[in-house]
C-alpha cells in the first residue's frame, strides 16, 4: 500500500512538472486537466479501499455554498445583537491621525485567523492554490462570501442606514468577523466537493 501511495503521488507530482513546463495557455489547460484527472482517479481508489482522502484540492461551486451557509449560520445571531452597532461605531470613531487603525486591525485579524483556520489547523490538509499568482484562492473565496452574506443579511433586516456608509461598513465588518469563521469551516469540514473545478469552468 505504501509504494502504490508513492507511485501515485509520483504520478500527481510528475503531471504538476508537465502543467509547469508548457507555454501556450492552451497545452497549459489541457495538461491541467490530464494532472486533475489523475487527482480524482487516486481519490476514487482510495475511497474504494476505505481510505480516507483528507486532502483537498478543488474549489467546485459547492465550496461556495457550503461557505455561503456556513457563514449565514454564523452570523445571524448576531443580527439581533445591538453590540454590533457599538461595535461598529467604536470602529468609525477610532482613529488615529484620520486613520480608522480599530477597523484595520479587526479586517487583518479576520485574514489572519481565516487564514489559519483553513491552511494551518489541520482540520483538513488543503492544497494552496493562488489567483493573480500570489492571492491565496480558497482564502479569498472565503473572505468575499462571507462578507457579502454578512451585508446582505444586514441589508435585508434593516440594520445598515443609507446616509453613514462608512457606519454601515463598519458594522457588517462586525459580522463579517464570525462569518468568516463560519464559511471557512463550511468549506474545508465536509472535505473535498464533488464537481469541476471552478477554474475549469470560469
Amino acid at each position: 500500500m505504501a509504494d502504490e501511495e508513492a507511485t501515485a503521488a509520483e504520478v500527481v507530482e510528475k503531471l504538476e512538472s508537465l502543467e509547469d513546463s508548457v507555454d501556450s495557455p492552451d497545452e497549459q489547460q489541457k495538461a491541467r486537466r490530464i494532472r486533475r484527472l489523475g487527482e480524482g482517479l487516486y481519490h476514487l481508489e482510495q475511497q474504494a479501499l476505505g481510505n480516507v482522502e483528507r486532502r483537498i484540492q478543488r474549489y467546485t461551486s459547492r465550496d461556495v455554498v457550503e461557505s455561503f451557509v456556513g457563514s449565514t449560520v454564523f452570523s445571524i445571531p448576531l443580527l439581533v445583537e445591538g453590540g454590533v452597532g457599538e461595535i461598529g461605531e467604536h470602529f468609525a470613531t477610532g482613529l488615529v491621525y484620520g486613520v480608522p487603525v480599530y477597523l484595520l486591525g479587526n479586517v487583518a485579524f479576520v485574514v489572519a485567523v481565516t487564514a489559519g483556520l483553513l491552511y494551518y489547523a489541520e482540520f483538513r490538509e488543503v492544497e494552496l492554490t493562488y489567483v493573480f499568482g500570489f492571492v491565496p484562492r480558497r482564502l479569498a473565496a472565503v473572505l468575499v462570501i462571507s462578507f457579502c452574506s454578512a451585508a446582505l443579511t444586514m441589508a435585508m433586516w434593516g440594520r445598515l442606514n443609507p446616509t453613514q456608509p462608512f457606519l454601515s461598513l463598519c458594522q457588517v465588518s462586525v459580522v463579517w468577523t464570525a462569518g468568516s469563521f463560519g464559511a471557512g469551516l463550511g468549506d474545508i469540514l465536509p472535505g473535498q466537493s464533488e464537481g469541476r473545478d471552478l477554474s475549469e469552468v470560469v
